[in-house]
């Protein structure tokens, strides 16, 4: 949230709009195997459609954010029961205008966009380690954590949704570069692409899970 508080000047950039906002979904994502998950489903069902429009109409530029943050930008850590997740780089110049480290996205933008990857990355994380019969939500207990600390950033459901297609597009990408992806990144892929469609009402909660 420091990166978020810290004032915006004249020389602060806009921050790119995130690339699943701003562009259509790869032609290359058919030509992923069937074992990659319902990646064609993703792709054509309205719900999905109409998240990332609603999320790409409702961006704001009111603060800084880190902008395209990746997994290795994401730190999930457990603290006597507590879920934090900490995006890395988040300290600006002595000008403000630019993050200490080496974030070329980084700008004025929708800091919803920040919390929702680090709520995306919080569910990877810990969410497949846990028994549904726990009735733990590593998720809702990140977002108590973070509105106990101040945080106001909640994203909205269709902003959640865009997220979760970013990440399955950009996972799929890293595997395709693997001549043959072995069964578990397969079955790994195939919990990213359920999630979007649990996320809006078309997959069975906990498919994800199965699904690896």
């Amino acid at each position: 949230m420091r990166l978020h508080r810290t004032p915006l000047t004249a020389l602060t950039p806009t921050a790119d709009l995130p690339w699943v906002l701003d562009a259509p979904l790869p032609d290359w994502l058919d030509e992923l195997p069937v074992q990659a998950g319902p990646v064609w489903a993703v792709r054509a069902h309205p719900a999905i459609g109409r998240a990332l429009a609603g999320a790409r109409s409702a961006w704001t530029t009111a603060q800084w954010i880190h902008g395209e943050p990746t997994g290795d930008d994401v730190a999930v850590t457990r603290v006597r029961g507590a879920v934090r997740a900490v995006l890395l780089g988040g300290v600006t110049g002595p000008d403000g205008a630019a993050p200490g480290r080496d974030h070329r996205s980084a700008g004025c933008g929708d800091p919803r966009w920040d919390v929702a990857t680090a709520l995306d990355w919080v569910a990877i994380a810990l969410g497949p380690a846990l028994d549904p019969a726990w009735g733990l939500d590593p998720v809702a207990m990140f977002l108590t954590e973070y509105r106990s600390l101040g945080g106001d950033a909640t994203p909205t459901r269709s902003m959640a949704v865009a997220r979760t297609v970013g990440t399955a597009v950009e996972w799929s990408a890293q595997l395709a570069v693997a001549a043959e992806p072995t069964d578990d990144e397969l079955s790994w892929l195939s919990g990213l692409w359920t999630r979007p469609l649990e996320l809006v009402g078309a997959a069975r909660p906990g498919a994800a899970r199965r699904a690896r």
